[in-house]
This record gives structure tokens, C-alpha cells and sequence, in this order.
């Protein structure tokens, strides 16, 4: 994974966080990194760091990312045949 290159972060962000950084810099995705050491969770869209997350922001970061609506056009219609 390509390692943020900023100097700008806390210094108590090792590998994974920069890791976490990087990889949202260069792609869209999201990050969610779990501190091995404190347990910390932070969530990272687009290089920004948002740590100490409560269960509603955890679930909306992933919903904003992994459930999407589709277009009316890309859903498959329903065909109910009745006897």
C-alpha cells in the first residue's frame, strides 16, 4: 500500500494509519484502521482523519461507500405471475 508522504499527521500514526492515508489519497475508498496498540478506530475519506468514530458514524461511513442506490435503470424489475 503506498504510504502517505505528509508530514502533517500526528507522529503516533505508524505504518497502517499512513497506510490507511495513502491508499484514500491515491483512490476512492474508504479506510477504517484499528490502532494495534490503543485500539483506536479512525475512518479516512480523501487523506482526512476522523478518529474516535461512535457506531452511527461507523455505519454510515459504510453505507456511504458500500450501499448505494442503484439507477432505476440498472435495477432488475419484478415480475409477479399470479395463478
Amino acid at each position: 500500500m503506498p504510504l502517505t508522504q505528509k508530514t502533517s499527521y500526528p507522529k503516533e500514526f505508524g505504518t497502517r494509519h499512513r497506510a490507511g492515508i495513502g491508499i484514500t489519497e491515491v483512490a476512492n475508498v474508504v479506510a477504517i484502521v484499528v490502532s494495534e496498540e490503543t485500539g483506536i478506530i479512525s475512518i479516512i475519506k480523501q487523506g482526512n482523519v476522523s478518529r474516535f468514530p461512535d457506531t452511527e458514524q461507523l455505519t454510515q461511513a459504510l453505507k456511504d461507500y458500500y450501499w448505494q442506490e442503484l439507477p432505476i435503470s440498472d435495477k432488475k424489475s419484478k415480475v409477479v405471475i399470479s395463478k
